[in-house]
């Protein structure tokens, strides 16, 4: 009995241990911490998604030129640059769809901020409803933000999904 108490006492010394070394090694942000950061992180990856969106136009738009120049060429020699048309064509509806995902990733932003701006205003009121002063009771405004706060997540989850596609 002596023996498994002292073992006991040793599990539970080497647990604490653990778990003080894993909370002073952890390095997730919690959201109480700073809100901000966890909204930056979400519209970094906005952001990310962008860049590389701009970065694939950047390409097609030197690949354009290139078959602009060839076209020229294709013409002073008297060929046919019926093939090259086609791929300029092609490039042209290309960038035209690029341009329509970055229109997508700044609306994301958008609804991203107003997002966060009506959960903070509800948050706002749900403190003010729970405050023992019931004078701002305002439950009804509450509710419309949540609704605002809803109908915004389910438009964003649509552009997230045209945005993969």
């Amino acid at each position: 009995m002596f023996e498994f108490k002292k073992q006991c006492k040793i599990i539970y010394f080497f647990l604490i241990i653990f778990l003080g070394i894993s909370f002073i090694f952890s390095n997730n942000r919690v959201m109480a911490m700073n809100n901000n950061e966890v909204r930056n992180i979400n519209d970094l990856s906005i952001e990310e998604i962008k860049n590389n969106i701009k970065n694939k136009i950047d390409e097609i738009l030197s690949q354009i030129k290139k078959l602009s120049d060839e076209i020229l060429q294709y013409d002073r020699l008297n060929l046919n640059t019926m093939n090259l048309k086609k791929k300029l064509k092609y490039l042209d509806i290309k960038i035209k769809k690029f341009y329509i995902q970055i229109g997508l990733c700044n609306t994301l932003i958008e609804i991203n901020q107003q997002i966060w701006d009506f959960s903070y205003k509800r948050q706002q009121l749900i403190i003010k409803i729970n405050s023992p002063d019931k004078e701002h009771f305002d439950i009804e405004n509450c509710k419309q933000i949540t609704i605002k706060v809803i109908k915004l997540q389910n438009k964003q989850k649509e552009l997230i999904k045209k945005l993969k596609h």
